[in-house]
């Protein structure tokens, strides 16, 4: 006995531990129902399985005179009623409350501690589960709406890898679809070309376009084999490129653009700009006509000059 109830009272470690934020609501909620399906216990948690009550004693029922037997008919035969249920035992009820304690370990095993402080107020694990039920499919709904925005705006950072990039939005996606969050086609298709480069997002769309202009029946490429044609092109330009790190399509343009129109002007402000000393008088940063010393000495000059000529 108790070796069954070591067995029944542990759950096993697929079934994921109830995140607070309700964004594993979905698949804790499938597992959980699956595994206590599988021990017998679900009665519990959606009330099928009610408590069993001893039957009330009835007085006996007075003897009736005797009277003459009558040969039983055909309609009577068939409208015999079943045979009765075997009356409730002490050992049903008993058997009834472990298994009730059983369901609230369960329970209690994969919530969060402030929910399980709430719900522990509840006299049965069907209006526990009730409880928590209501809680998280509200917290469910506001965090799946916000994973799929998160889904939706994903975009590649500058220069990064993006076969690397694509290949974690496709694992991004399964992972939302385990926790509830459903991502189309058309919206798959529409994150990808989104979260590309320019030149990439170009590329993408012009695939998509050439799908549905060849094809009758107006389908497009599959996301997946979407995400595979963008990332040959990425390595084939990768592997053609000579500058890893120059930027892409427009924006390669208008920076090499920008670049060379700053190299010419810093050679225009060069060829205007003139050098300036060393003073071949002084030694300063001037020019030699620019000097003091040269105009003291062209004064000393002057007035030799008029001396001699005085004299």
């Amino acid at each position: 006995m108790s070796n069954s109830m070591a067995v029944n009272d542990t759950l096993p470690p697929n079934v994921p531990a109830l995140d607070i934020s309700g964004s594993n609501w979905a698949m804790f909620e499938l597992r959980f129902r699956m595994v206590v399906r599988g021990k017998g216990l679900w009665g519990h948690f959606d009330g099928t399985t009610p408590r069993p009550a001893l039957p009330t004693p009835t007085p006996a029922p007075t003897p009736a005179p005797p009277s003459t037997p009558a040969a039983p008919t055909e309609s009577a035969v068939q409208a015999a009623l079943p045979p009765s249920p075997p009356p409730v035992t002490i050992d049903d009820i008993e058997l009834w409350d472990r298994n009730e304690s059983i369901s609230q370990a369960l329970l209690a095993q994969r919530i969060p501690d402030s929910t399980l402080v709430v719900v522990a107020s509840y006299p049965t694990v069907q209006q526990m589960w009730k409880a928590v039920v209501n809680e998280y499919t509200y917290k469910s709904d506001y965090s799946q709406a916000n994973l799929h925005q998160e889904f939706m705006a994903s975009r590649c950072p500058p220069g990064g890898d993006v076969r690397v990039f694509l290949t974690n939005l496709r694992a991004k996606k399964s992972e939302l679809l385990a926790v509830g969050v459903h991502i189309s086609n058309n919206e798959y298709r529409s994150a990808i070309i989104q979260s590309l480069p320019r030149w990439l997002a170009t590329f993408a769309s012009n695939q998509l376009s050439a799908a549905r202009l060849h094809s009758s029946l107006g389908k497009t490429i599959d996301p997946d084999l979407l995400i595979i044609m963008i990332c040959d092109e990425w390595d084939r330009t990768r592997r053609f490129s000579k500058k890893t790190a120059k930027p892409e399509g427009d924006d390669a343009l208008g920076v090499e653009a920008e670049n060379k129109g700053k190299s010419k002007a810093k050679e225009k402000s060069k060829g205007k700009e003139k050098k300036k000393g060393p003073c071949w008088i002084c030694g300063g940063e001037h020019l030699k006509k620019d000097c003091p010393k040269r105009k003291d000495k062209k004064e000393e000059g002057s007035k030799k000059d008029q001396s001699t000529s005085a004299n």
